[in-house]
């Protein structure tokens, strides 16, 4: 696992163009598959990673010009570290829909957290 971008603040409008902010962590795994971590910032005034979800991952794909199916996106929230979520969506039109979430399994998220917030 490495980091393949440094740490940025991804800023981004939910359908509502409300603005929204989170921390963006881009790793590669040893298979060589881009993971996408957002991190919900404890002083967050915008609307949640959650309920903005789709708006971030279709940012990110633009600002770095791929498709979402080209990475596997992860959920955290700063006032809970140790949690991980997995982000599944269908793609429709080049866009995330139907967004769900499951938590990542230990064996799964230490060596990404490890990553994160070890570096």
């Amino acid at each position: 696992m490495r980091r393949i971008h440094p740490r940025t603040i991804l800023v981004y409008e939910d359908h509502l163009r409300r603005p929204c902010k989170t921390v963006c962590d881009v790793l590669r795994d040893d298979g060589d598959n881009k993971l996408v971590v957002f991190t919900e910032l404890q002083d967050n005034t915008g609307p949640s990673i959650t309920n903005s979800a789709e708006h971030a991952i279709l940012e990110f794909c633009e600002a770095c010009n791929i498709s979402p199916d080209q990475a596997t996106f992860f959920e955290r929230y700063e006032a809970h570290p140790d949690d991980l979520d997995l982000m599944i969506f269908e793609i429709n039109n080049g866009r995330p829909a139907n967004l769900r979430w499951r938590r990542a399994p230990s064996a799964q998220a230490k060596p990404i957290l490890d990553c994160i917030d070890h570096e």
